[in-house]
This record gives structure tokens, C-alpha cells and sequence, in this order.
């Protein structure tokens, strides 16, 4: 799951060149803006299932926040 939301991260903003590690923040380090993170929200209902909640995803600080959500949502 980290691995497939990386993958998304380096996708959408074009991180070829850094390391992307689940401690990045999304925002800070990664430079996710705030359409990011819904395009994010919607990604992850179409690949994961379910429904996310965008002001969910908005308190998610990390990368691993993300995973962790995913997993929550998915058990």
C-alpha cells in the first residue's frame, strides 16, 4: 500500500529525483497542494474503495498518515 501511494505522489507531482519515504510530509516536503490532495482522495476510492473524506485526508500530515487511513478504511 505504501508502495502504490508513493507511486501516486511521484506520479502527480513529477518526484522522480527524491527520495519519497513514508515520514515525508505531504504538504511541506512534498509540495501537495490542496487540489492534490482531493485528486489524492479521489484516487485512493477508485484504487482502494470506499469513500474518502477530503477533510480526512487534509489532516493527514505524512505519508504514512495516508497508508494508515487506507488501512483503517479498508479493515
Amino acid at each position: 500500500m505504501l508502495n502504490k501511494v508513493i507511486e501516486f505522489i511521484r506520479e502527480r507531482k513529477g518526484l522522480n529525483d527524491i527520495e519519497i519515504t513514508g515520514e515525508r510530509q505531504l504538504v511541506r516536503d512534498l509540495g501537495l497542494s490542496s487540489f492534490d490532495l482531493v485528486t489524492m482522495a479521489s484516487w485512493m476510492e477508485e484504487e482502494f474503495g470506499g469513500i474518502v473524506s477530503d477533510e480526512t485526508l487534509f489532516r493527514c500530515i505524512t505519508v504514512n498518515d495516508v497508508v494508515r487511513y487506507l488501512e483503517q478504511m479498508q479493515s
